[in-house]
């Protein structure tokens, strides 16, 4: 199951468990398996940006897929064709990675271990359209693609990202990692998360999903 398919508590224990060491209740699988083959991929777009998809969330994962489709994209110019299903691919990454912050006050600790613990597909269901969210937020963004953004769908009406429009979801699991750090030993919040505790609406199409 990847990422943007995840609906449940347990799916997301599913790949927490996979990055930690099986003595902890981990999986053998590698954490890092995703990233050696998106190395690996570096001359295959396709292959580089179906991996990062793998390694969602990770912010490593975001950077690894968009740089495969730019790759993609860079193809599709090449030949003449269209590439505007590719750069709706990246903007949803764009629009799902802007969902978490640099660092929560609240919680005293990086986005991303709050992030890491929302099912994906929750993320995915929420509503957003290029006009509200725009791109001048999204850190995934860069000029080039702003540029060819503007140029198939214009100029929006508005810049902000998914966490303004939905903090709502996202202050019920800062609330619950709050809730965790407070009444847990380490040894417990590693056993039940993982190692993760260190330091017009848009239709997503492309992305990889298993079958």
């Amino acid at each position: 199951m990847f990422w943007h398919e995840e609906l449940t508590e347990e799916d997301v224990l599913k790949r927490l468990k996979g990055t930690i060491h099986e003595s902890i209740g981990g999986t053998v699988a590698s954490g890092d398996h995703w990233y050696d083959l998106s190395k690996e991929s570096k001359d295959n777009p396709m292959k580089r940006f179906e991996a990062g998809v793998a390694g969602l969330p990770l912010p490593g994962a975001f950077k690894e897929s968009a740089l495969g489709l730019r790759g993609i994209i860079r193809d599709k110019i090449k030949a003449n064709e269209s590439y505007e299903d590719y750069l709706k691919e990246l903007y949803t990454l764009a629009v799902w990675q802007s969902f978490s912050m640099k660092y929560s006050e609240r919680a005293g600790t990086v986005g991303h271990n709050i992030l890491e613990r929302i099912p994906g597909g929750q993320i995915a269901k929420l509503k957003c359209d290029y006009q509200d969210i725009g791109y001048k937020h999204l850190d995934l963004i860069n000029k080039t693609d702003a540029k060819r953004l503007v140029a198939i769908w214009g100029e929006p009406k508005a810049h902000t990202t998914l966490l303004e429009f939905h903090n709502d979801l996202w202050r019920k699991y800062e609330d619950e990692f709050i809730h965790i750090i407070e009444t847990r030993s380490p040894s417990q919040i590693l056993c039940k998360y993982g190692s993760g505790v260190s330091s017009s609406d848009t239709e997503f199409g492309k992305l990889p999903r298993e079958t």
